[in-house]
């Protein structure tokens, strides 16, 4: 991950007091805050698990520019309307997804408890479905509004480590560098071979 990327994800910890967690309750009419269970998830946004009297929520606190926020829901909402489950989140009290919380945004979705990923037959094949289903929903939207930084590595950190990799030749044997540039090939090859246009 770059220092920009490691820099920005530092920008985004913010954890709000008891005090705003009350407040953030209030502002989206979720009941009363019963306990802050804690932090979920560790990524670039911070994500705490909230239980209010009217059940278990997770307030999301992140940057971003508006535009991107506005194109996020509008994508989520064409997913649901196409019978793809995804996770609207909630209108605080003045009809908006995403509040501000000091310089970040925030949002607040129901809980929503899931089932680890075992690589069962039946859990890939019905992951494959949503795929294809989110492919065929999205594929024709276009966005020129990109994230200020991502937490996944783009194909050119993959290529700067292989040319790296090549250059540590006087310290790794020459039969390892091989076996990772074939396999670096081989998958390169077999995605290339299955994109669809």
């Amino acid at each position: 991950m770059s220092s920009v990327s490691k820099e920005i994800m530092k920008q985004n910890r913010y954890i709000p007091t008891l005090e705003q967690t009350i407040e953030i309750c209030n502002q989206y009419g979720i009941g009363d805050l019963i306990s802050i269970i804690g932090e979920i998830e560790n990524t670039a946004n911070v994500n705490i698990r909230i239980l209010t009297k009217t059940g278990n929520y997770v307030i999301r606190i992140f940057t971003g520019a508006p535009e991107r926020l506005a194109f996020i829901i509008d994508t989520l909402k064409i997913l649901n309307q196409n019978n793809i489950p995804v996770l609207l989140p909630l209108k605080n009290i003045y009809g908006e997804y995403f509040s501000q919380i000091g310089s970040h945004m925030l949002q607040v979705t129901k809980y929503e408890y899931g089932y680890p990923f075992i690589c069962s037959k039946l859990q890939v094949q019905s992951s494959g479905k949503i795929l294809r289903k989110f492919h065929d929903c999205l594929f024709h939207i276009q966005n020129e509004i990109k994230p200020a930084a991502s937490t996944y590595p783009s194909i050119n950190i993959l290529k700067d480590g292989i040319v790296g990799l090549q250059n540590m030749k006087n310290r790794i044997p020459a039969n390892q560098i091989a076996s990772v540039l074939k396999l670096y090939d081989d998958i390169v090859g077999e995605w290339e071979a299955t994109s669809i246009d």
